[in-house]
């Protein structure tokens, strides 16, 4: 399975949107493969902080529907319509 997963990591392209899945695979094989991995896991690692992973990352929370604002507005259009449907209920049982 690791391998499998190592060799289609190993074909992503320097681009930061791949900075992430670059350093989550580092770091699951930093944690499950005995001795840490060695080179490769450094090499993912490495990958990933000069494509600025975290700046990537901190960016994409700053996003919809990470900051909240999507959910925020969710949240009251169901409100809304709860509501209205349940005045519509009040004014025909009169």
């Amino acid at each position: 399975m690791f391998q499998a997963i190592d060799k289609a990591v190993q074909l992503l392209g320097a681009e930061q949107p791949h900075g992430p899945l670059l350093l989550s695979w580092a770091v699951i094989r930093q944690l499950f493969i005995e001795g840490g991995g060695g080179q490769l896991t450094k090499k993912y690692g490495n990958q990933a902080l000069q494509l600025n992973v975290f700046d990537f990352i901190l960016d994409m929370l700053s996003l919809e529907p990470f900051c909240g604002k999507s959910v925020r507005r969710l949240c009251k259009y169901l409100i809304y319509i709860f509501l209205i449907s349940k005045k519509k209920l009040q004014v025909t049982s009169l």
